[in-house]
Protein backbone atom coordinates (compact mmCIF):
# COMPACT_ATOMS: atom_id res chain seq x y z
CA UNK A 1 0.00 0.00 0.00
CA UNK A 2 2.52 2.50 0.70
CA UNK A 3 4.39 2.06 -2.43
CA UNK A 4 0.86 2.49 -4.05
CA UNK A 5 0.65 5.92 -2.39
CA UNK A 6 4.31 6.96 -2.99
CA UNK A 7 3.43 5.81 -7.22
CA UNK A 8 0.36 8.23 -7.13
CA UNK A 9 2.30 11.28 -5.04
CA UNK A 10 5.33 10.94 -7.74
CA UNK A 11 2.74 10.53 -10.98
CA UNK A 12 1.15 13.48 -9.45
CA UNK A 13 4.46 15.70 -9.50
CA UNK A 14 5.62 14.42 -13.10
CA UNK A 15 2.14 15.05 -14.16
CA UNK A 16 1.84 18.40 -12.75
CA UNK A 17 5.44 19.62 -14.29
CA UNK A 18 4.54 17.97 -17.92
CA UNK A 19 1.06 19.35 -17.89
CA UNK A 20 2.32 23.31 -16.81
CA UNK A 21 3.68 23.13 -20.81
CA UNK A 22 0.22 22.02 -22.20
CA UNK A 23 -1.99 25.29 -20.67
CA UNK A 24 -4.96 23.86 -22.28
CA UNK A 25 -4.47 20.10 -21.25
CA UNK A 26 -4.02 19.31 -17.02
CA UNK A 27 -3.84 16.19 -15.58
CA UNK A 28 -2.92 12.69 -16.76
CA UNK A 29 -3.79 13.25 -20.18
CA UNK A 30 -1.03 15.82 -20.56
CA UNK A 31 1.91 13.38 -20.33
CA UNK A 32 3.56 11.43 -22.73
CA UNK A 33 2.33 7.40 -23.54
CA UNK A 34 5.72 6.42 -22.47
CA UNK A 35 5.02 7.72 -18.88
CA UNK A 36 1.53 5.85 -18.85
CA UNK A 37 3.35 2.54 -20.56
CA UNK A 38 6.09 2.90 -17.68
CA UNK A 39 3.28 2.85 -15.03
CA UNK A 40 1.93 0.42 -16.46
CA UNK A 41 4.19 -2.37 -16.17
CA UNK A 42 4.97 -1.21 -12.78
CA UNK A 43 0.93 -1.31 -11.08
CA UNK A 44 -1.08 -2.11 -13.94
CA UNK A 45 -4.06 -1.94 -11.57
CA UNK A 46 -3.35 1.89 -10.51
CA UNK A 47 -2.62 3.11 -13.56
CA UNK A 48 -5.41 1.73 -15.18
CA UNK A 49 -7.36 3.46 -12.75
CA UNK A 50 -6.21 6.87 -12.98
CA UNK A 51 -5.66 6.76 -16.69
CA UNK A 52 -9.72 5.46 -16.97
CA UNK A 53 -10.37 8.47 -14.29
CA UNK A 54 -8.64 10.51 -16.40
CA UNK A 55 -10.09 9.69 -19.83
CA UNK A 56 -13.53 9.46 -18.59
CA UNK A 57 -13.57 13.03 -17.02
CA UNK A 58 -12.32 14.37 -20.22
CA UNK A 59 -14.63 12.60 -22.53
CA UNK A 60 -17.70 13.21 -20.22
CA UNK A 61 -17.23 17.20 -20.24
CA UNK A 62 -16.55 17.17 -23.91
CA UNK A 63 -19.99 15.32 -23.95
CA UNK A 64 -21.56 17.71 -21.92
CA UNK A 65 -20.68 20.66 -24.74
CA UNK A 66 -21.32 19.12 -28.13
CA UNK A 67 -24.93 18.07 -29.32
CA UNK A 68 -24.12 15.09 -30.47
CA UNK A 69 -22.16 13.86 -27.46
CA UNK A 70 -20.21 10.16 -28.21
CA UNK A 71 -21.54 6.78 -26.67
CA UNK A 72 -19.39 6.45 -23.97
CA UNK A 73 -20.87 2.75 -23.15
CA UNK A 74 -19.90 2.23 -26.84
CA UNK A 75 -17.02 0.56 -25.64
CA UNK A 76 -16.40 -1.77 -22.51
CA UNK A 77 -14.27 -1.02 -19.75
CA UNK A 78 -11.21 -3.76 -20.57
CA UNK A 79 -11.29 -3.15 -24.74
CA UNK A 80 -11.33 0.66 -24.14
CA UNK A 81 -8.16 0.10 -21.91
CA UNK A 82 -6.37 -2.34 -24.10
CA UNK A 83 -7.28 -0.15 -26.90
CA UNK A 84 -5.08 2.55 -24.71
CA UNK A 85 -2.29 0.14 -23.84
CA UNK A 86 -1.75 -0.27 -27.45
CA UNK A 87 -1.84 3.03 -28.32
CA UNK A 88 0.50 4.41 -25.90
CA UNK A 89 2.72 1.45 -26.27
CA UNK A 90 2.75 1.98 -30.29
CA UNK A 91 3.30 5.79 -29.85
CA UNK A 92 5.55 6.42 -26.53
CA UNK A 93 6.41 9.97 -27.60
CA UNK A 94 2.16 11.25 -28.20
CA UNK A 95 0.25 12.13 -25.21
CA UNK A 96 -2.21 10.27 -23.50
CA UNK A 97 -4.81 12.63 -24.75
CA UNK A 98 -3.63 11.96 -28.29
CA UNK A 99 -4.75 8.10 -27.17
CA UNK A 100 -7.83 9.20 -25.99
CA UNK A 101 -8.96 11.28 -29.09
CA UNK A 102 -8.20 7.94 -31.51
CA UNK A 103 -10.30 5.80 -28.95
CA UNK A 104 -13.26 8.52 -29.16
CA UNK A 105 -13.24 8.12 -32.85
CA UNK A 106 -14.14 4.52 -32.32
CA UNK A 107 -17.49 5.25 -30.60
CA UNK A 108 -20.42 6.16 -31.88
CA UNK A 109 -22.18 9.19 -31.95
CA UNK A 110 -25.58 9.81 -30.01
CA UNK A 111 -28.75 12.63 -30.25
CA UNK A 112 -29.12 14.61 -27.00
CA UNK A 113 -32.49 14.35 -25.95
CA UNK A 114 -34.44 17.49 -26.06
CA UNK A 115 -35.70 19.36 -23.10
Amino acid sequence: MRGAIALVFVLGLVLDAQAQEHGSMRGFGAAPCGQFSKHYKEDPSLADTIATSWALGFLSGFNYTTDTPYDLAGVDYDSAMAFLRQYCEQHPLKHYYDGVFELVKTLPRMKRPKN
